[in-house]
């Protein structure tokens, strides 16, 4: 649990302070556009992490069903 607990707060760090931070100079040190930097922002981890758990889970709860048929 506090493994899982300790990777959530990370992956949450990563997209709320992390990268909005460093972003001003990763547009500077590559060369993009702010059109770039803007799906860099958009795609972080906090999107994979949304999306690979809103699949499992969900076939997870495909699989279970719903509370009736557990009790």
């Amino acid at each position: 649990m506090l493994v899982i607990t300790t990777l959530a707060i990370l992956m949450n760090s990563i997209d709320r302070i992390i990268l909005p931070t460093l972003l001003p100079a990763i547009v500077q040190d590559f060369n993009i556009s702010e059109v770039q930097a803007g799906w860099i922002n958009s795609l972080s981890f906090f999107f994979f992490g949304m999306l690979t758990g809103a699949v499992l889970f969900g076939l997870l709860s495909d699989y279970i069903g719903t509370g009736y048929r557990r009790c």
